[in-house]
């Protein structure tokens, strides 16, 4: 017990330093454009259904209108709702507990990662490495605007692993089936690695341990609960693969697979690295979009991964089986991360059901860091034997090192909402002759018209606003988008209005157009399809702003 409690106020004080812009902008939405901007909408969603007891409409999010079961398109974050409903049911507030949830999934990473490292080594000193490399690298610091960044329950199943090979116990088999079940609902990606390598682990290390007898009634017993209760949660995603043949092309695989270079760059905002983030060593692509390509651990983390190797090879430590055992792992996990480069991904993605829905393949290398900070550890485990009184130094420097290597810089940049946008919301949410919307300019493939060119990034916005009102969308976001949803917005976007237009809207059930003149490409564009509606008869029931409300 005391091990956790070290484990969860360091990675409380650990997080202050590493990411205190999020502890001082709770109540903010933290970026304009961006994931996480319409992944408050999934969280409003989650957060309302669970307080208000509607379990069976939770996949019914209010938007895509008039598709249901549209939280499905992609990850629920129910289990990342779990995690921040305490604090919305404190606060009252959507955004402020969405942020929460980042520095729950940090400190609970940092701190189940301390106690696997612990596990092994029975080191605070090297915990508190493990927990550093494999929680603040500049892969996680990428990503920290994206909530299916939960960390936390891939070291936790190493864990239970570990302690199940020593005794098989009804209470440690239920840890690892409610662990793997928070998982599932919390991020495919992890949940397939974890299918994929987990029971790999399990099998390398029982064998390691002279293949002592287990006693498999509680595993299995355990097993089929969370195989029963994960199959019923799937439902609504099986049925959306099968609806929309969701499916993503190797093409699209390959380019969101990491490249080998990618181990040497950061994102451009890492405080240390970051002009490097541009070397044309990089791919044009790479370059663009570097969320996916940011996978360099520092130096601090490839001379540990030097010391371990070495270790290896002169047979150096008590710890020399693990070390193998992790070195193994974190092969596994960089050679995974690059994707259909190598045959053994073809065979994942062609034999693991749900693979081939998985798109940015680079994140295997979250694998790779997880072995990295327990060869860390192990590494750091023998190195401080030999410095003796001089160890406790010698971890400050390298906790120092590790946060100035990792530290990123304007990632938050945090937001308020204007008064005009605020005055339609609530306008909007008390006006009880509405019921669905949409909102314009709306997202399209128009990549060569800029005056009236939207993607579905932008229409994320819509999406925060919408935690204002209860009113259906139709507009929309989110991991899969369907084709047809493309077509609406080239159908209210070109030669957009029309009598026809409108008519087909009144027949969908739209009851109100919102026409935010300042998010077209062109103003003047927006003032010409406010104009027109006007001229077509519609009455506007709000304007302020350059925010307009017609009814239909």
């Amino acid at each position: 017990m005391r091990q956790v409690v070290v484990g969860i106020i360091v990675g409380l004080l650990t997080s202050g330093l590493m990411v205190g812009e999020v502890w001082l902008n709770l109540d903010k939405p933290l970026r304009p454009r961006d994931d996480i901007t319409w992944q408050y909408f999934l969280f409003d969603n989650n957060f309302r259904k669970l307080t208000q007891g509607e379990f069976g409409e939770l996949f019914n999010a209010r938007m895509f209108y008039p598709r249901e079961k549209t939280l499905a398109y992609g990850n629920s974050l129910l289990g990342q709702s779990l995690l921040g409903l305490p604090a919305y049911l404190l606060t009252g507030d959507v955004v402020t507990a969405a942020n929460s949830v980042i520095l729950i999934d940090l400190v609970l990473a940092f701190g189940a990662m301390y106690l696997l490292a612990y596990r092994f080594t029975h080191s605070t000193s090297s915990g508190l490495i493990a927990g550093m490399i494999y929680t603040y690298n500049p892969y996680v610091m990428a990503h920290l605007h994206h909530e299916q960044l939960v960390l936390q329950w891939l070291p936790l199943l190493f864990l239970l692993v570990e302690l199940l090979l020593e005794r098989v116990t009804w209470w440690w088999s239920v840890a690892l089936g409610g662990t793997a079940l928070m998982l599932l609902i919390s991020s495919f990606y992890y949940a397939l690695f974890a299918l994929v390598i987990v029971p790999m682990y399990a099998l390398m290390r029982w064998w390691q341990k002279g293949r002592k007898e287990i006693f498999w009634k509680p595993l299995f017993g355990v097993g089929l609960v969370v195989a029963v209760v994960g199959w019923g949660y799937l439902g609504p995603f099986r049925a959306v693969r099968e609806e929309y043949g969701v499916k993503r092309s190797i093409a699209l695989v390959e380019l969101l697979s990491a490249n080998p270079q990618d181990y040497l760059f950061t994102a451009p905002n890492n405080w240390l690295y970051g002009w490097w983030a541009e070397s044309p060593l990089r791919d044009s692509f790479a370059r663009e979009h570097p969320t996916e390509h940011s996978l360099f651990p520092g130096l601090v983390g490839y001379g540990f991964l030097a010391l371990a190797v070495w270790m290896i090879i002169k047979k150096k430590g008590t710890s020399w089986p693990m070390l193998q055992i992790w070195l193994v792992m974190l092969g596994i996990g960089v050679v995974l991360s690059l994707g259909p480069r190598f045959l053994v991904y073809r065979l994942i993605y062609t034999v693991v059901p749900g693979a081939d829905s998985v798109r940015a393949v680079s994140r295997w290398a979250v694998m790779g860091f997880l072995s990295l900070a327990v060869l860390s550890a192990l590494g750091w485990q023998y190195v401080s034997k030999k410095l003796f009184r001089f160890a406790p130094r010698g971890l400050v420097l390298a906790l120092l090192l590790l946060g100035v290597e990792y530290r990123t810089v304007g990632w938050v940049e945090p937001f308020s909402i204007s008064e005009e946008l605020r005055t339609f919301y609530q306008w909007l949410d008390q006006d009880e002759e509405s019921q669905v919307i949409v909102e314009l300019p709306i997202a399209n493939d128009l990549e060569n018209s800029p005056g009236f060119a939207r993607s579905f990034y932008d229409d994320g916005q819509y999406l925060l606003y919408a935690t204002w009102h209860d009113k259906a969308l139709v507009n929309g976001h989110h991991s899969f988008i369907p084709e047809d949803a493309y077509a609406m917005g080239r159908k209210l976007t070109a030669q957009f209005p029309t009598q026809e237009k409108l008519d087909e809207l009144r027949r969908m059930g739209v009851d109100v157009v919102s026409v935010h003149e300042e998010e077209y490409g062109e103003k003047q564009v927006g003032e010409k399809v406010v104009r027109e509606l006007r001229e077509l008869g519609l009455e506007e029931a709000y304007n302020r702003g350059g925010v307009h409300g017609f009814r239909l």
